[in-house]
């Protein structure tokens, strides 16, 4: 018998190629991420991105735009972490931003802007709960640096092919099943 064994296993990975996606800032959102900046300009900051998006990354043309962020947290020099709140959505709902995607956006005060091991740890986190996770990390230099996951399902099969002789040795197959694990 030929079983085919289908291993399925979700996980999110980070979209590798810089230029999948194009990402606006519209200025009333660029004036809220330099006055956060100037006003905290020793302390990493971070809170919820409220954001639309247009296209997609199979087709090359992503295109995510900015629409509001509501900060959560204000840190230390290297550090800044929030957990997910009714705040939030009560800020939606106020600030019409219930159609809007959600993702993270937090600050590398006089850093530069880069995806450190937390940084990376927190996508891999993020992005197994949802299709897809952005998170934009800036500073007070005004450089931006985003990344997008992508939850990717993975379908390993495995066959195992069933056979016997028959009295005069020649060889019979058996039925193939298929399942998934």
């Amino acid at each position: 018998m030929e079983e085919i064994n289908q291993i399925c296993q979700e996980r999110a990975l980070p979209v590798k190629n810089p230029a999948t996606f194009k990402l606006l800032i519209p200025s009333n959102v660029e004036s809220k991420i330099r006055y956060f900046c100037a006003v905290l300009p020793d302390n990493e900051w971070s809170g919820t991105l409220f954001y639309y998006i247009k296209g997609g990354v199979e087709t090359g043309d992503l295109e995510i735009t900015c629409k509001d962020f509501l900060l959560l947290d204000i840190g230390n020099a290297g550090y800044t972490v929030f957990k997910q709140s009714p705040e939030i959505i009560n800020y939606m709902s106020e600030n019409n931003l219930l159609d809007c995607c959600t993702g993270l956006i937090h600050s590398h005060d006089k850093m530069e802007t880069f995806f450190s091991g937390t940084d990376l740890n927190t996508l891999q986190s993020e992005g197994n709960n949802s299709n897809h996770f952005v998170s934009l990390i800036v500073n007070n230099a005004g450089v931006y640096t985003a990344a997008i996951t992508t939850k990717v399902k993975k379908v390993s099969e495995i066959s195992a092919v069933e056979t016997y002789n028959t009295f005069n040795d020649e060889k019979v197959k058996l039925p193939t099943h298929r399942y998934c694990e």
